[in-house]
């Protein structure tokens, strides 16, 4: 599943993407925020963005980061977001994410097999 993220990250949009995952039947397995229209990130959208991830984390879904700009990756960073979500699932861009997502869906997909 792909959101794409437009303007100034805050509480609103943040809380808003929860709210749609939330409502969603079936779970998808990853989640990628395209955030290069995201200029700016507020702390409350962070901490949102953190709870979400959580959520997502206890129910096997991975997130996936694309195109973060200067200041939300800055912020993500100094907070100990990215190293939380791993640095693999921050990516340059959509591309590099859906190969990642194939990747990982696989390595997936492979593990369930040996078991």
């Amino acid at each position: 599943m792909v959101f794409r993220i437009f303007g100034v990250l805050m509480f609103g949009a943040a809380d808003k993407l929860e709210s749609i995952l939330s409502s969603m039947g079936e779970a998808p397995k990853i989640v990628i925020l395209r955030m290069r229209t995201v200029l700016a990130m507020d702390a409350t959208a962070l901490s949102v963005l953190d709870g979400l991830y959580e959520k997502m984390k206890s129910k096997g879904i991975r997130l996936m980061i694309t195109g973060a700009h200067s200041q939300p990756l800055h912020m993500m960073q100094k907070s100990g977001f990215l190293d939380k979500i791993g640095e693999g699932f921050v990516l340059e861009n959509i591309d590099a994410a859906l190969a990642k997502s194939r990747e990982v869906l696989s390595e997936d997909i492979s593990a369930k097999d040996s078991q």
